[in-house]
């Protein structure tokens, strides 16, 4: 029987292109933005990063690496990282599985196969892969000369760095920092015996022969965690409060946008970070909270100094979903990729007050009122029939499971 517990995001058509000259630099360009992003988080349900709760701390953190996997994942599915690796023969606890024929989304054989003009065939093979395979083909007395900025690589490759062949490399041009310190009583919970992955399932995970996309668990629909007795965790509890900090060096406006979504999403929707996620755990909620700019004028005398950003962090999403719609021509709330994670990622815990929020009317025709929320403008069609351009209305916008948006607002009282 098909597990209940995790659903698959769609592979967006990859695409690669050459690094901006930017990112080559080891120092901060003038042309280019460097500094922080300090972002908050909060624990929803419970939090276990198994190997560093183990024994009951009385301090807690979330370690760097974690944080980072979960962004980069996110960052992968939302622009079309290359961080998918399909490999026939998958071994796990000493047992070698076999997956016959899988292919890549692109409907190439998984292993890396070449025409007759020596081209790889799959734009899904990994980069580091990838530039691997084309840096063998290149003659030896020509690749000393060589280096990141003859290849392609995909846009998180571009953010994120890349080792591939014995001289090729890209830093990355994102650090993150272990989270604050926190003082709190941890919670040992249960859990059942987890359930060996079955990624050698062609029913499971393939549809016809493809992978059906990236794999992610799925919030029980009661919001209860799944509790056994084979295993004990101790786990942070629910509204626990982390803070956490991103360095990022010589990024475009556009790149850091990427960055400022993935990290905060959507009001309704949560990342899930941690052990135990199979379980309904690791739900946190993430809002960047401020970025610090570095002056690249005074980081060239040695007396580099941070300032607060003159954008808001709602002005530079915003910026961000207008330069992606005008690159893709769809917006990237209208991707399959981004409904699919509404689905997946929206979190409400029952009796959970709602924040209400005011929406002024920018635009209204035909019995169509347009609202601006965190600067998308949605449509909201046939729910107050007087509504005029200048309204505020005032509730809540709620994601359901199939993606769709339930308006619950009311217009507010003129009092003048």
């Amino acid at each position: 029987m098909e597990d209940p517990y995790y659903d698959f995001v769609p592979f967006a058509e990859l695409k690669r292109e050459k690094i901006p000259k930017s990112s080559l630099h080891s120092q901060v360009d003038s042309n280019s933005l460097s500094g922080i992003v300090e972002c908050s988080l909060v624990v929803q349900n419970y939090l276990c990063i198994k190997s560093f709760y183990s024994n009951n701390p009385e301090e807690v953190f979330i370690p760097a690496s974690s944080l980072r996997g979960m962004i980069r994942t996110i960052m992968e599915v939302l622009y079309a990282g290359c961080g998918f690796k399909i490999e026939r023969e998958y071994h796990y606890k000493k047992e070698n599985k076999h997956v016959t024929n899988c292919l890549f989304p692109d409907d190439k054989f998984a292993t890396l196969e070449y025409n007759e003009n020596d081209d790889l065939l799959s734009s899904y093979a990994d980069c580091s892969k990838r530039i691997d395979e084309e840096y063998k083909k290149i003659p030896e007395h020509a690749r000393k000369n060589k280096t990141i900025k003859d290849f392609q690589i995909c846009p998180v490759c571009s953010l994120f760095g890349i080792t591939a062949g014995s001289s090729i490399s890209l830093s990355s041009r994102l650090s993150f920092e272990d989270s604050s310190k926190v003082s709190v009583t941890l919670e040992k919970i249960s859990l059942p015996r987890s359930e060996q992955p079955k990624v050698y399932s062609q029913s499971r995970y393939f549809i016809d022969k493809k992978y059906k996309g990236r794999k992610f668990y799925l919030t029980p629909p009661d919001h209860q965690i799944v509790r056994g007795d084979h295993q004990d965790v101790y786990t942070v509890p629910a509204n626990t409060p982390f803070t956490f900090k991103i360095g990022f060096s010589n990024l475009s406006e556009y790149e850091l946008g990427m960055l400022l979504f993935a990290l905060k999403l959507d009001d309704q929707l949560c990342h899930k970070l941690g052990y135990g996620k199979n379980y309904g755990m690791g739900i946190v909620k993430i809002n960047p909270i401020g970025i610090k700019l570095i002056d690249s004028q005074s980081y060239k005398t040695f007396n580099s100094q941070l300032q607060e950003d003159k954008l808001s962090i709602p002005k530079r999403i915003s910026d961000f979903k207008g330069k992606y719609h005008k690159k893709f021509v769809k917006t990237i709330t209208q991707t399959d990729q981004f409904k699919k994670l509404q689905e997946i990622l929206s979190f409400n815990m029952p009796g959970q007050e709602e924040e209400i929020k005011e929406y002024t009317v920018s635009k209204f025709e035909k019995n169509t009122a347009y609202i601006e929320d965190s600067g998308e403008e949605i449509k909201v069609a046939g729910f107050i029939p007087d509504v005029k351009v200048g309204d505020v209305l005032s509730g809540f916008i709620k994601i359901k499971k199939d993606g769709k948006r339930e308006f619950i607002l009311k217009k507010e009282k003129n009092d003048g």
